[in-house]
């Protein structure tokens, strides 16, 4: 009966870490971030973390446009904070994806 359980509980553990999120290996400072088996780098070139990037998108995004990313549309967030492209570059691709109306100059 004790080795049914522990092989539970090895399953689960092992469910709950092939879902979790965690800085490289053994949280060592690493500069990637291991998700559901994937590799994805933690900071951009700008050292900042993918949420605090796109926080500074729908900052930006919300300024101009008065709509948040979440109402826009989709757009190659992740590939461009991967690029190291400056939020504010994204930010103005987002909105020209979602065929946001700019002022002409």
């Amino acid at each position: 009966m004790k080795d049914s359980t522990n092989n539970v509980r090895a399953g689960t553990d092992q469910q709950i870490q092939a879902g979790s999120s965690t800085k490289g290996r053994g949280d060592t400072g690493s500069s990637t971030e291991r998700r559901a088996g994937c590799e994805l780098p933690a900071r951009n070139m700008a050292g900042m973390t993918y949420e605090e990037w796109m926080r500074e998108v729908n900052r930006i995004v919300l300024g101009i446009s008065g709509l948040g990313v979440d109402d826009i549309g989709d757009a190659p967030y992740r590939d461009r904070f991967d690029d190291s492209v400056a939020p504010h570059d994204m930010a103005r691709e987002a909105l020209e994806l979602a065929d946001f109306p700019f002022e002409e100059d």
